[in-house]
Parts: structure tokens; sequence; C-alpha cells
């Protein structure tokens, strides 16, 4: 017998104290298809497996490098996302990228952590009597400078997340379909630590670049963040990477989106987009530290 979906999800999550990514996610792993929205309900035995799984021991990772292997258990422990979101600023270059349809891949240099892809968590000493090939090392070194990063999060609803990359909540938040096929939004997992470990280069370099790229501090996990990467991005016309209408679920508009902003972005969602994408609009919650999301009909 089909249980009767009865219980808000939100409600659910404040109880459990979980985002509403990570419930999403683990219905997911569950076979149970939740729509990703505050609003949706669950039935009785969903939230019990809700409350199984959060009570079942995590499987900690053990101080190493970040790899390859590393990433794989760390999407184990988090869950395959079926969606990923991007922040945007209201900066006139970011509406043009979604009336466009493409990412901006960005230098690391950029980045507001000054440990993000630093260099320095490459080990170059060797440990046998060969010597360091210097010219390959500063060849890495300069391609470094050629990689692009776009930054998604598995949640859509951190208030420091929206004041940080979304100008004070005046700007927006796009949400990505993910993992659907070779083609589409595909990004990994950043390994959050707390041990400063160097990568061997010469033990074996694919794997010191993967540290570098996808290791970060303990301090930023809030930000739940993955990251595509590309190569070779010589100039900024090369790092605007086009997608395909359809890898985009929904719009969000900050909470202190401006109206002439919003009229914009529901333009471009109705001329560009076809109203194919749902559109949620932030509201303030009068009884809690957190913000609910209203479906706008278009």
């Amino acid at each position: 017998m089909k249980l009767e979906r009865t219980i808000r999800i939100n409600k659910v999550l404040r109880e459990l104290n979980i985002s509403l990514e990570k419930g999403i996610s683990i219905l997911n792993l569950g076979g149970f298809k939740i729509e990703s929205n505050p609003n949706s309900k669950i039935n009785e035995f969903e939230f019990e497996f809700l409350k199984y799984k959060l009570n079942q021991p995590k499987t900690e990772i053990a101080p190493t490098i970040t790899n390859q292997i590393t990433l794989s258990k760390l999407r184990d422990n988090l869950g395959v996302t079926q969606t990923v979101f991007k922040y945007f600023g209201n900066q006139n270059y970011n509406v043009e990228s979604f009336k466009q349809g493409y990412l901006f891949f960005s230098n690391y240099k950029n980045f507001n952590d000054p440990f993000d892809c630093n260099i320095n968590l490459i080990s170059f000493e060797k440990t046998n009597k060969r010597k360091r090939i210097k010219d390959k090392e500063e060849i890495l070194k300069d391609n470094f400078t050629k990689l692009g990063i776009c930054c998604f999060s598995r949640k859509v609803d951190s208030i420091l997340m929206w004041s940080h990359y979304a100008t004070n909540h005046t700007g927006f938040c796009l949400e990505f379909h993910s993992n659907k096929d070779l083609e589409g939004i595909n990004p990994l997992d950043v390994n959050y630590v707390d041990n400063y470990l160097q990568a061997e280069y010469y033990k074996n370099q694919k794997d010191a670049i993967f540290h570098v790229i996808f290791t970060k501090a303990q301090q930023w996990k809030y930000e739940q963040e993955l990251r595509s990467i590309r190569n070779n991005l010589s100039d900024d016309s090369s790092r605007k990477i086009a997608y395909r209408k359809k890898d985009i679920k929904a719009l969000y508009l900050g909470v202190n989106c401006s109206d002439s902003l919003k009229k914009e972005l529901l333009k471009i969602v109705n001329e560009v987009y076809q109203n194919r994408i749902e559109v949620f609009e932030g509201n303030l919650s009068n009884s809690n530290f957190e913000i609910v999301w209203n479906k706008l009909l278009i």
C-alpha cells in the first residue's frame, strides 16, 4: 500500500538538524524521488529511513592526500548529488552569462582563500639520487595559471554563501542538473581537511595535481563545494564555457534582489529558456534564521 506524503520536509529538516540538500540526497540514495523544495512532503516510512541513515556510523577518511580514490570515497559518503547550485552576484556580467548560457572558469589567483590551489601543497623533493627536473616544475606552475575552475555547491539555503557570493543576497543562484551524462555538469566534491599534507610530485604527478585543486581547509566545509576544471585557458574569452539550456533546473532570486534585476532575469527565463526552468523567490522566515523559497508562477 502506498503511504500518503503528509509530513512537510522543512519541519523534518529542522528536527534532524540537516540541510535540504543532505535530506534529499539521503532520500535519493534510498530510491525516494522527492522534489528539492522545502515545501515538499514525505511519508512516515521516508521519515524513518532518514533517521535510520543519519544514525548509521559514518566512514571516516584517514588523513591522506586528495586523489581520485579519495574523491570517490568522499562521494560515496555524501551521495551522488542530482543537482548543484552556483551563486552569482548582481553584476551585469553575471546576468549576461545567464542570458548567453555560459559559465566562467576562474583563475585560482582570484579566489578568496590564499591556500586554495596553492602550489606549496606539492612537494618537489626527490627521495633518490636523481636530479629534480626544474623545467618540468616550472611548466607545471605555468600551466596552473591557465587552469580554469568553476565552483558549485550542494546547498542553496546558506545565509553565508548568499552574503559572500551573491552580493549580500541581492544576486541570484542557478540550480543545474548534474551527473546525468558525460556532456553535462559533472563537478567533483572538494575534500576538506584538518591536516596540511603535501603530495609528492615525483611519486605520482596526477595525484599531486588533484591534491592541489580539490583540497581545502576544514574551515570552508560549510560551503559544500564541488568543482569542474578546464585546462589551457589563456584569456577571459576562453574561460567562458557554454552549457546546454536543458542543464538548468531552477533560478533562485536573493531576498534582497532588486525589482529591476528580477524583471531582467524573468525576461531571460521567458525569452531564452522558454519558461522551462522553475523560479523561486527568497523570503526571510518569521520564526527561524533561514530563507524560505516560494515558487513563482510564470
